[in-house]
């Protein structure tokens, strides 16, 4: 159970236990199943343009159950990208188009920025809801939902992280993607509702649009009896908790990875893939804190079974793991349906709230 979990073990047809319990479908088929209602018919083009590689989980199973419709045309379009610096300073544009091939068998269908309004899409689907709002990275403008929405093309929208504690904040519901979207994907009811409740604020009415499928990203989970025990921890980081938790969140990491070499465990150490750009454009202070904490990690791995997180999808490293410290965040919501173990670290110090009960979130 130590070894990497290789892309694409777990498909369409062989779904975790605990999924089989609840429905005869994944997630993503059920999405599938709904655009199909609502078109009218299984004949139609739907690009899947997803950000980072990480978030392609958010929209993997819907593609996937494209692919086993013959009328429908699926392609992959990797949205270009670039990243600030601590001068606000936008570097080059560029896809995750070669990642996230790494964590498909279906790299027959990508497509360029430059070839899709070629493919002419009748459905366009993303993960990533800021438009031009996020101070991090920037999109390119072609791919803002305005734009595409302006060509024709009908968004579906399908969150890239699960809310924390069942409820987001503003940060997801309150974008302008949800707006311009002709289908919104969420992880439950109450979730809905917030969403829901969020615009209706501003008279926008949002209600026929959500559907509640659960997301696509439980799609290749696995639960405790799967997995079983391989004396493996998980820490996961977000980003938010992190940049606003510093320093005493590192100090935090540094103790929990310590007790758990002192307990022999083997430890997978898994951050935000934008931690690093984060500190260099909003906290460029911190940023050498950053990199000497990191530095410090990779001494470990010379001296004990601590690894970075090496796999793009965060299910297989769950899936490799039965303990989990993270940030209260996506990745506390996703790890639930393992019915495995976890603590919600807070600040200074892993929180005595732990189980299935809610941490702190900040």
């Amino acid at each position: 159970m130590t070894d990497k979990i290789p892309c694409n073990t777990y498909k369409l047809k062989t779904l975790p236990k605990w999924f089989e319990d609840v429905q005869d479908m994944t997630n993503g088929q059920r999405v599938l199943e709904e655009i199909i209602r609502r078109h009218g018919s299984n004949r139609f083009r739907i690009a899947f343009c997803p950000y980072k590689a990480e978030m392609w989980d958010a929209m993997e199973s819907i593609f996937e159950a494209c692919i086993f419709e013959s009328n429908i045309k699926p392609v992959i379009c990797p949205i270009p990208f670039a990243e600030f610096d601590f001068k606000g300073n936008l570097g080059l544009y560029r896809t995750e188009a070669s990642r996230i091939k790494e964590m498909t068998a279906y790299v027959n269908h990508f497509v360029s920025p430059e070839q899709l309004d070629g493919f002419k899409p009748d459905y366009i689907v993303l993960h990533y809801p800021y438009d031009d709002k996020n101070t991090v990275t920037r999109i390119d403008k072609e791919f803002l939902s305005v734009n595409l929405m302006y060509k024709g093309y009908k968004i579906i929208y399908t969150p890239y992280a699960l809310p924390y504690g069942g409820t987001s904040t503003c940060d997801l519901t309150k974008q302008p993607v949800l707006k311009h979207s002709w289908l919104i994907v969420q992880d439950s009811e109450e979730e809905k509702q917030n969403v829901i409740n969020a615009w209706k604020k501003e008279n926008i009415d949002l209600s026929d649009k959500i559907i509640v499928t659960g997301s696509p990203k439980r799609d290749y989970l696995l639960d405790a009896e799967e997995t079983g025990v391989t004396n493996t921890v998980l820490i996961a980081g977000s980003l938010i908790p992190l940049l606003n938790g510093i320093p005493e969140k590192l100090l935090a990491y540094q103790r929990i990875i310590e007790a758990e070499l002192a307990l022999n465990k083997k430890i997978i150490y898994r951050y935000h893939p934008l931690s690093t750009t984060g500190f260099l454009s909003k906290l460029p202070a911190y940023y050498p804190q950053w990199i000497n904490f990191l530095g410090w990690c990779q001494t470990l791995t010379e001296k004990y079974d601590f690894k970075f997180d090496d796999n793009l999808r965060i299910q297989d490293t769950m899936n490799l793991c039965d303990y989990m410290y993270a940030d209260g965040g996506s990745a506390v919501e996703l790890w639930k349906g393992t019915k495995k173990p976890y603590e919600v670290i807070v600040k200074e110090m892993p929180s005595a709230i732990s189980g299935q009960k809610e941490g702190l979130n900040y």
